[in-house]
């Protein structure tokens, strides 16, 4: 009996996983200030104040940079997902869902290759994806955002960030 109830708390506890709305500003293949990502490993970089927008190192757009600005973080943050460095073009990573659970977000992706039987340049690209994220609820802690493949839904990188 008590080894029931303890089951039947445990399961109650768990936090309900909800969608969060979000806005693409910006989704590139190449280069968005003519600085490429440096590495070829996917990161997620969570940004929740302006003075975080440094961070970003020119590898967005200056009109991105300017909407990051104008951002009203008080309701909302934002995510960026670089899909790393590639040696072709045709190479894209698009964020298609966000959930969140408790103190976990899951950024659902979208990663895309050129085709073997198609034509590529060569050229170094470093594909990226920045969205808005409106906050739900309270926030207040630290988060760990974990990026999912969306087809295989295996968590390919994750970061913690205090989101307030």
């Amino acid at each position: 009996m008590v080894c029931l109830f303890i089951v039947y708390f445990a399961i109650g506890c768990e936090p309900e996983e909800t969608t969060l709305s979000f806005e693409t500003i910006e989704q590139k293949a190449g280069p968005g200030a003519g600085k490429e990502y440096e590495s070829s490993d996917l990161r997620i970089m969570v940004i929740t104040k302006p003075e975080e927008i440094g961070d970003l190192n020119g590898w967005v757009s200056d009109a991105a940079i300017s909407e990051l600005n104008m951002l009203e973080y008080k309701p909302s943050f934002a995510i960026v997902v670089f899909q790393g460095r590639k040696p072709t073009d045709r190479y894209s990573v698009q964020i298609e869902r966000i959930t969140r659970s408790g103190d976990k977000v899951r950024v659902f992706i979208k990663l895309l290759e050129p085709p073997q039987d198609q034509a590529k340049n060569d050229i170094i690209t470093s594909p990226y994806h920045l969205v808005s994220v409106q906050k739900t609820d309270s926030w207040a802690q630290n988060v760990t955002f974990e990026v999912v493949d969306s087809l295989t839904n295996t968590v390919i990188a994750s970061t913690i960030s205090y989101v307030p």
